[in-house]
């Protein structure tokens, strides 16, 4: 009967030693299972499989730019918005009064050029995935062109009044969106607009700076003054002569406390034979330090159909100016392209980069982009390490309470 109970209490520990390794495994190395397989075929070149299984996932949809709820004082001439989706995104399209007229856009792309209503204006984004499940996001906001601004939004320092606020330990305020990208032809100017929120109980001043993109980038103010509860915008103005991506920050500070806003600016030639978008997938929206990360890229043709050479340079950039990679490959498009980047590994720091893809054609030039985040794998490591120590402590636990156990078995047997 001993030596069964020894089995069987073995048995369990076994299981549990497997079990908790699996639940391991699982956890950190989940996203391996669906990335893809690659192989080679006799001389064919590189074959990719994905194993994706049933995706019943919508694509992620989120309107930054106008601001739910929000009443202007002018129209509105831009419409900016995130989109992705876990395997890939099969069309985009957006609709400027509540869903009555649809108009198609390339994924990513934002909307400019176009015009806010009088009054109430609703305004919606939709995305299709490539296996057909669709998602959706709006905004409804007011445009009432006879509301006076309030007072301090204009531009110029905003010295007057500043003087009496007194120094705040942490100041409360919020930025929106937290990611502006700008799309702008080279030679024009381009604008964005970011809204600063004081959600503190008193009043507050916030100073305004740019790193990055400060060459062809200016504000309209560097520092305004906040009353309790109040909301102000500050517009961004970029005019690149250079065709290209760039990318850079916009830090709001006040007092001890710092906000950033991540902004890309996305510079075309004025000539358009080509819609380019860029896609990063959810999953690699943040990795760690030493993994791969994938983008899908999608070209249509805005112009006559044509079989056109291109060249697509693929770009890794931080939000300091820097370019820290770069990789370029050649092929033909007629009419529409669409087609997976992968960079297998990116031993980069923990912090925010930009992926930009660059696309040269015979007469033209065009640009894409989407922010990413490479996170430290300190924290994995180390929670891996623990438990690791904790499975050890329980074995070796377990085998000393089992060896006193058999050693007082082992003298009431003698006795």
């Amino acid at each position: 009967m001993s030596c069964l109970k020894k089995k069987y209490h073995l048995t369990i520990l076994i299981i549990v030693i497997l079990g908790l390794l699996s639940t391991i495994l699982f956890i950190f190395y989940k996203p391996y299972f669906l990335q893809s397989i690659s192989g080679r075929a006799g001389n064919q070149g590189t074959i990719s499989l994905f194993v994706e299984g049933v995706d019943g996932e919508a694509p992620s949809v989120n309107i930054t730019y106008p601001l739910d709820g929000e009443t202007y004082t002018s129209h509105r001439t831009e419409l900016n918005y995130t989109v992705s989706d876990n395997f890939g995104l099969s069309a985009c399209w957006y609709s400027l009064n509540s869903g009555a007229t649809n108009v198609s856009i390339t994924c990513g792309n934002n909307a400019s050029g176009i015009t806010s209503s009088e009054g109430s204006n609703t305004w919606i984004v939709y995305a299709n995935d490539t296996s057909g499940n669709e998602n959706s996001s709006s905004v409804t906001f007011s445009v009432s062109s006879s509301v006076s601004p309030p007072a301090g939004t204009g531009s110029g320092g905003g010295g007057g009044g500043g003087g009496g606020l007194p120094t705040l330990a942490s100041p409360r305020f919020e930025v929106s969106p937290e990611e502006l990208n700008i799309f702008v032809v080279s030679g024009e100017t381009g604008e964005g607009e970011i809204f600063v929120k004081n959600l503190h109980n008193s009043d507050i001043s916030v100073d305004i700076e740019l790193t990055g993109i400060g060459e062809f980038t200016s504000l309209n103010t560097n520092r305004i003054y906040l009353e309790k509860g109040v909301s102000k915008s500050v517009l961004v103005f970029v005019s690149p002569d250079e065709q290209g991506v760039y990318a850079g920050k916009i830090i709001f500070k006040s007092a001890n406390t710092l906000k950033e806003v991540l902004v890309l600016v996305n510079v075309r030639s004025g000539q358009a034979l080509f819609d380019v978008s860029l896609t990063i997938p959810e999953r690699y929206k943040k990795i760690f330090s030493g993994e791969g990360l994938k983008a899908f890229v999608s070209l249509l043709q805005v112009g006559p159909a044509a079989e056109v050479d291109v060249i697509a340079n693929y770009i890794i950039k931080d939000f300091f100016g820097n370019t820290l990679l770069e990789e370029k490959e050649t092929f033909r498009v007629y009419e529409k392209k669409d087609l997976g980047k992968e960079f297998s590994r990116l031993d980069l720091p923990s912090g925010d980069y930009v992926m930009a893809v660059e696309v040269t054609y015979p007469g033209g030039f065009a640009v894409s982009s989407a922010h990413f985040e490479v996170g430290s794998r300190i924290n994995r490591t180390l929670v891996f390490a623990g438990v690791i120590v904790l499975i050890s402590a329980i074995v070796i636990g377990w085998s000393i309470l089992r060896y006193k156990k058999s050693k007082k078995y082992y003298i009431r047997r003698k006795r």
